[in-house]
């Protein structure tokens, strides 16, 4: 056996041990992407990479076998810096995006194209389960949201953008939600203002086992959109059955109740752990009669303390209609907010992933992108603004989608491990990026060939499991890809092997389709 050091403790390696297996042995992470325990290594990705102090050489740790007196580094600079730089050089050869582009600018962060498929499959109840995941109030904001989810659909590339809202809208409209609202934990929430914001703080308190009370100094809860907003643009009706929905789940709403820090101080401190801040409570009470805390790390929240209740203030609330959508998700981070100050007594930045960002279709890839979508036709109007979707119009209207988010955007290596080193896309860039293909031939899998970063993975898995077809490289230098043998047809690849080599490819280059 070989004795060697990885980050300054001794470890014993068996003959012909890479570094990798000892490191993983001994509890230690290094990063792969290109890797497969039993594959061999094929050292094209490079994140492996750690570093011999002895002399100062970079290795990889997936094929470097260890030799006795190794003194190995796993995160010191110099490695770090090579993971990032190696990330990035992927990137700049890798296309398409993780998020489609709708997804990417909604307020909500609501996941725009599986609702899209959703509906497209006349999986109705589904769609909305989905929806509600990140939006409480959809029939509303279907009606009065400014949709800049469309203003980013690329479906605009080819001829007009997919009606988001009026989708939205449909299932809101017509589904019943379909909500698992976890046990009761005891704890009761106070929420001040029953606008976008609060209305959809309470759904998702209530819908996760708190025990919520709305305040609010109006008649009736809504706030600004019931009393700034026309009948004729959000029709009463709607407003109603959204706060009826949200009153099923158990939140008790009391109306014409001003509250100042008086009341906070002397009731609401004895009767709630939580009090949350929303639309219309700025004006009612002065947060620097609190003691600000340093339990909150991010600038859109303030942790204030009295007596025993805990306040939570958002910096900035939207207060305009025309925000509702983005009041009306501040309301769900609230919860979140909540939810994670009471497991970690802390409430800090969430890293956003990173985000592939594809460039605008090209009038040659029009035909690419319209592969997955069921419908050519333009978008489909509807004669008047209250009026919205039938069954069958919103079916087809859902299949004008180009399914231009990716299928592994929550499990894709090269994009957990960007995320992780902050890698960049844009640091080395090419003149001109080739054209997108899609190729959709075999039942089973998509298979898109911009996105893959040539790590023979899925020769390998085909090779292993005896498939005739396979993948292999096909051209050479910077011109090399993976492709099928010329003589060859993706159809002809069985289904394991396609599903092997979906599960197995470390991006969304191969992608199982549903």
């Amino acid at each position: 056996m070989s004795e060697l050091k990885i980050n300054n403790i001794s470890y014993s390696a068996y003959p012909d041990e890479t570094i990798l297996t000892v490191a993983q042995r001994a509890g230690i992470h290094i990063p792969t992407m290109c890797w497969i325990k039993d594959f061999k290594p094929s050292t094209s990705c490079m994140v492996c990479v750690v570093q011999d102090v002895r002399n100062g050489k970079i290795l990889t740790s997936c094929s470097a076998l260890v030799e006795e007196g190794m003194d190995i580094e796993t995160d010191n600079e110099e490695v770090l810096d090579m993971r990032k730089t190696a990330l990035e050089l992927l990137l700049s050869e890798h296309y398409g995006d993780c998020e489609a582009p709708c997804q990417r600018v909604c307020p909500a962060e609501m996941d725009i194209p599986l609702m899209n498929r959703l509906i497209a499959e006349d999986k109705m109840d589904e769609a909305l389960k989905n929806v509600n995941e990140t939006i409480a109030l959809p029939t509303i904001l279907g009606y009065i949201c400014p949709a800049p989810c469309e203003k980013a659909c690329r479906r605009k590339d080819i001829d007009e953008a997919v009606s988001i809202c009026l989708l939205k809208r449909f299932v809101g409209e017509n589904e019943k939600p379909q909500l698992e609202i976890k046990p009761k934990n005891g704890i009761k929430v106070a929420v001040i203002g029953a606008g976008p914001a609060g209305l959809s703080a309470a759904f998702y308190l209530a819908k996760n086992g708190f025990n919520c009370h709305v305040y609010d100094n109006n008649e009736l809860p809504g706030g600004k959109m019931r009393t700034d907003i026309l009948e004729e643009k959000l029709p009463r009706k709607v407003l109603n059955l959204e706060i009826e929905t949200i009153k099923s789940l158990g939140v008790e709403f009391f109306q014409k109740q001003m509250i100042n820090v008086e009341i906070i101080k002397n009731e609401f401190a004895e009767k709630y752990q939580f009090v949350l801040l929303t639309i219309g409570a700025e004006t009612t009470i002065d947060t620097s009669i609190f003691c600000k805390t340093s339990f909150s790390t991010i600038k859109e929240l303030d942790i204030y303390t009295l007596n025993s209740v805990y306040i939570f203030a958002p910096i900035q609330i939207p207060n305009k209609s025309k925000m509702a959508v983005r009041a009306s998700a501040l309301g769900r981070k609230l919860c979140e907010w909540t939810m994670e100050f009471i497991d970690k007594q802390a409430v800090s930045t969430t890293t956003r992933k990173f985000n592939s960002v594809y460039k605008r279709i090209a009038k040659e890839e029009q035909v690419e992108f319209l592969k997955e979508s069921l419908n050519h036709s333009g978008q489909l109007k509807t004669t008047d603004y209250l009026i919205g979707f039938t069954k069958k119009q919103a079916i087809n209207e859902a299949q004008r989608c180009l399914h231009c988010d990716c299928r592994k955007k929550n499990d894709c290596d090269l994009r957990n491990l960007s995320t992780e080193y902050k890698a960049s896309q844009r640091v080395y860039t090419l003149d001109k990026h080739k054209r997108m293909v899609k190729n959709l031939e075999h039942e089973q899998i998509i298979f898109e060939s911009l996105k893959c970063i040539k790590c023979g993975i899925c020769i390998q898995t085909a090779q292993l499991s005896g498939d005739k077809t396979g993948f292999a490289f096909s051209g050479r230098g910077f011109d090399v890809q993976i492709a099928i043998p010329v003589e060859k047809n993706i159809t002809e690849l069985s289904n394991k092997t396609t599903i092997d080599c979906a599960n197995n490819c470390p991006t969304g280059a191969i992608a199982i389709k549903k």
